[in-house]
C-alpha cells in the first residue's frame, strides 16, 4: 500500500463568505464546487448527528484542492489564537509566482505579518509568520514561503 497523493485539505470555517474572500478573491483559488450536505454518509463519516455542511472546494494551478467546511447546524465561537508550537494543524503551504507582489498586496488589505519575506539560516527557506491566527497558509516561490494563518482570520 503506497499513498500515491494528497487529495485535499479540510478547514473548518466559521463564516464561509470571508473565507471566500480570502481563498478566492485575494489568493485567487478558483471555486469547482459549493454546495451543502446533511446526509447520512456526512453525519457518518463526520460523527456529527445532525450535521448540515456547506463545502467550497477551491483548486490552486495544479489542481490541488482546499476544501472549505462551515458546520451550518453546528456553528461554534471563533476559535482563540494559537502559538506555532500548539499541537494540530498550523499551516498550508501555497506555491505562488509572485511572492513580493502577494505579499504586498496581503498587507494592503489588511493581512498581518510577524514580518516581511526574510532568509533564515540555511537549510530553512524565508519565512514571514502570523501567529495571531489559528491555522496558516505559506505561499512559496522557488523555495521562499511565507505563513499567513487564516482559520482565525476567516
Amino acid at each position: 500500500m503506497t499513498i500515491t497523493n494528497i487529495r485535499h485539505t479540510g478547514i473548518v470555517v466559521s463564516h464561509m463568505e470571508r473565507s471566500l474572500r480570502f481563498y478566492r478573491d485575494l489568493l485567487g483559488m478558483e471555486v469547482w464546487a459549493d454546495f451543502c450536505d446533511n446526509s447520512d454518509y456526512v453525519q457518518a463519516v463526520t460523527d456529527v448527528p445532525g450535521a448540515n455542511v456547506r463545502m467550497v472546494k477551491l483548486k490552486a494551478g495544479d489542481g490541488v484542492s482546499i476544501e472549505l467546511l462551515q458546520y451550518l447546524s453546528h456553528p461554534s465561537d471563533e476559535p482563540q489564537p494559537k502559538k506555532a508550537c500548539d499541537v494540530g494543524c498550523s499551516h498550508v503551504a501555497l506555491q505562488v509566482d509572485d511572492l513580493e507582489t502577494l505579499y504586498e498586496k496581503l498587507r494592503a488589505e489588511g493581512i498581518h505579518f510577524n514580518a516581511p519575506p526574510a532568509l533564515p539560516p540555511p537549510p530553512s527557506p524565508p519565512v514571514a509568520a502570523n501567529p495571531q491566527r489559528d491555522n496558516a497558509t505559506g505561499l512559496a516561490k522557488k523555495g521562499v514561503y511565507i505563513i499567513v494563518k487564516t482559520v482565525y482570520h476567516i
